[in-house]
């Protein structure tokens, strides 16, 4: 367990300085969340996830492991997920297809619910991989972070997932 422990604490420091600690990127974020559902939402939910994906191309070059990012509203509607094959479109996000409800995840769960907003959740992946590996199995360590001062404003999440390749 102690590598498991590693391997999200890693996710956690990386959260934190990758998004937290780069304003551009957390206001760009936070921004959208405030407002997803005004007439200029469409131009803040670009700037968010240009901001993600910023973030994402960082961490993925030095990253010698798979890589997810999913982002979500404070109702668990997926806005953003670096696995989706549905692209990134205000319209999606809108028609709730870029990935399912999070809210029900455990690490989501966890980081909404926490004081500290940090959730962490090691299971198998049912979706990661599917599009280039259809028939591996992969082992996720979940890391997800609440957007939101407390569990009684939340405005949403965002969840950094690493895998490694099961062996059965």
């Amino acid at each position: 367990m102690s590598g498991s422990l590693t391997t999200l604490n890693a996710a956690k420091i990386q959260l934190s300085a990758g998004i937290i600690a780069i304003p551009a990127r957390i206001n760009a974020i936070c921004n959208f969340l405030a407002n997803p559902f005004t007439n200029k939402s469409a131009d803040l939910y670009n700037l968010a996830v240009a901001a993600v994906k910023s973030y994402f191309n960082d961490v993925a070059t030095t990253n010698p492991v798979p890589l997810r990012i999913v982002c979500t509203t404070s109702d668990g509607t997926c806005w953003f997920d670096s696995n989706s094959s549905t692209p990134l479109t205000y319209a999606n996000f809108i028609a709730k297809t870029i990935n399912d409800n999070q809210n029900t995840r455990s690490s989501f769960m966890q980081a909404m619910q926490s004081h500290e907003g940090w959730g962490f959740e090691q299971k198998h992946s049912t979706t990661f991989g599917k599009d280039f590996a259809p028939n591996t199995n992969y082992q996720g360590y979940y890391s997800t972070m609440r957007l939101g001062p407390s569990p009684d404003n939340v405005v949403g999440c965002i969840s950094q997932s690493v895998f490694n390749t099961l062996i059965l």
